[in-house]
């Protein structure tokens, strides 16, 4: 007699019956380009805030040559740090970054874009504290204050505006009027506040020229960074902007003084 071991496919599965698997937590969505650039820009402004307030208050319980020296040497290290990690950036091997790199290492992955990570790119960290420490060591302190505090207000403004609400682009590059208007009043604003406290604090007059200073340099600058150069040019702009104060205060544009 033979027996049917034969069995229908509905009878298998209910005689086997899985347990059902819970259901998968949707993925969170990639973050969304502005919300990055806010990121990007909270910490490119940084330095608009730390710098000024150091650079016065070691001048102020000290003196300015101190302060000085304290930026050249704080700089200069941030600059090395930057160029360390930099190394491990054209490997492709950041994570192998040592230990006593960690500050660098996180305000490098704080401050590149969701499509550069992988990409083996200079970090523009390293553009811009070579600038700051060059600015120190060759300008007038004032001067260099300048270029950091434009660089981080006006430029940093000045991309979030033009990424957000620009419509209206220059001829000869893709950044837009709305951001270099932005940039012209925020580098306006932060440039007079700067002036004050020089007034204030190391008694360096800068007002017999006071409009020309806060209006002819944000527009210089704002025409200069509208140009087509690479991303990371732009974080060179303390130097043009610290060299155009110290033109400004010298025999050179002693004509304005007509008005």
């Amino acid at each position: 007699m033979s027996v049917n071991y034969s069995m229908t496919t509905e009878d298998t599965l209910e005689q086997s019956e899985l347990p059902e698997l819970p259901e998968q937590p949707e993925q969170p969505e990639v973050h969304d380009s502005f919300i990055v650039e806010l990121r990007r820009k909270f910490y490119h402004l940084l330095p608009g805030f730390v710098t000024p307030f150091l650079f016065f208050l070691i001048a102020f319980y000290f003196n300015e040559k101190i302060s000085s020296y304290v930026m050249v040497v704080g700089n200069g290290i941030f600059f090395l740090g930057f160029a360390f990690i930099t190394y491990y950036v054209l490997k492709g091997k950041i994570d192998d970054a040592p230990a006593i790199l960690w500050s660098w290492k996180f305000f490098y992955l704080q401050m590149v874009r969701d499509s550069e990570r992988g990409t083996k790119e200079v970090p523009g960290q390293m553009h811009y504290f070579l600038a700051a420490t060059l600015v120190f060591i060759f300008c007038d302190p004032v001067a260099a204050l300048t270029g950091v505090i434009i660089s981080s207000f006006g430029d940093g403004l000045a991309a979030l505006v033009g990424q957000s609400i620009g419509r209206y682009k220059w001829p000869w590059s893709k950044k837009t009027l709305e951001g270099s208007i932005t940039f012209i009043f925020a580098s306006s604003l932060v440039l007079s506040v700067l002036l004050l406290l020089a007034e204030e604090i190391l008694n360096k007059n800068y007002f017999d020229k006071l409009f020309f200073v806060i209006l002819l340099i944000p527009v210089i600058l704002a025409l200069i960074e509208s140009l087509p150069f690479p991303s990371h040019y732009d974080e060179y702009l303390p130097i043009p902007a610290a060299i155009l104060v110290v033109l400004m205060n010298s025999s050179v544009f002693s004509f304005f003084t007509i008005f």
